[in-house]
């Protein structure tokens, strides 16, 4: 394996500094449970074991797939494009921008994982072919959107409140225009 150039020293100990960020989690606030794709087990699990060794606490680690688009990319931060759920590094608008931009082979999948549709609806809007798929990805952006923190009422949006992203029974229009636009550096 080549690089063009060294690791950084914060490359190089990102697998400790992530376990001593979980022992001062659970020591400053109580977290007991750190969760994240496949490719931070390793990390994870040093900080479930450095919690153990040094306090002898017990925590848990969690860690799912990576989220990949139909081309095998994968979604996150070091992809590019992240996607924030936080207003300050991404507004809502851009958000809904980045859903309504789904590649049309990840509309289903991403109905299926992100919004709290009915499994029918989900199908229905995944047969849809051609300019019509462009409703399915509205709809997509509309129900991720209205469960985000930005949204008014419920737990951050759900089923009962749109928060000015949806208008009507089914249908859905943009957010508001950003009024301030963060580049990719946004906190990590």
């Amino acid at each position: 394996m080549e690089r063009e150039q060294p690791l950084t020293f914060l490359e190089f100990n990102y697998m400790l500094l992530q376990a001593y960020d979980f022992l001062e989690l659970r020591r400053r606030l109580g977290v007991r449970l750190q969760m994240g794709g496949s490719d931070q087990w390793g990390n994870i699990v040093n900080g479930v074991e450095l919690n153990r060794r040094v306090d002898g606490a017990q925590v848990f680690g969690l860690t799912s797939p990576l989220l990949t688009k139909a081309d095998g990319t994968k979604m996150g931060k070091t992809a590019g494009g992240a996607v924030w759920l936080n207003a300050d590094a991404l507004s809502p608008y851009e958000f809904w921008q980045f859903w309504r931009n789904s590649m049309d082979a990840d509309v289903g999948r991403f109905l299926r994982l992100f919004t709290e549709l009915p499994l029918d609806e989900i199908a229905r809007l995944e047969a849809l072919e051609g300019a019509e798929l462009n409703e399915a990805k509205k709809i997509l952006a509309t129900e991720v959107t209205a469960l985000g923190p930005w949204s008014r009422g419920g737990r951050g949006g759900g089923r009962g409140g749109r928060g000015g992203v949806r208008t009507g029974a089914g249908s859905a229009r943009t957010c508001p225009p950003s009024t301030s636009i963060r580049p990719s550096s946004a906190p990590a």
